[in-house]
């Protein structure tokens, strides 16, 4: 999995591609955790790139979604595959996160 992260103004979009799994979560985490430290307004997660997501990818994204609320931040999941999406859905947590 490749992490980029780009920053405008008070917005800090973190783009993936790969796949999301056991073996990237640990990475996936300091990335987000790194970004949500800057106090930034909103975080996005882009998942154009990403075309596999499994139960531990979705608990570290749930960890992150936790932090920023606490910092009353956004974040946002965006421009997912429908295999991906379909995974949030049958979890049910296309009700707990905002997806675009």
């Amino acid at each position: 999995m490749e992490i980029k992260v780009t920053e405008n103004s008070e917005i800090i979009t973190i783009s993936l591609e790969g796949e999301i799994d056991m073996q990237v979560t640990n990475e996936l985490r300091e990335a987000l955790l790194e970004n949500i430290d800057k106090n930034s307004k909103r975080i996005i997660v882009d998942f154009q790139n990403v075309d596999f997501i499994d139960s531990s990818g979705l608990a570290v994204l749930i960890e992150g979604l936790k932090i920023s609320k606490n910092k009353d931040s956004g974040f946002e999941l965006c421009d997912m595959k429908e295999q991906v999406k379909d995974v949030f859905n049958l979890a049910q947590l296309d009700k707990v996160f905002i997806i675009k």
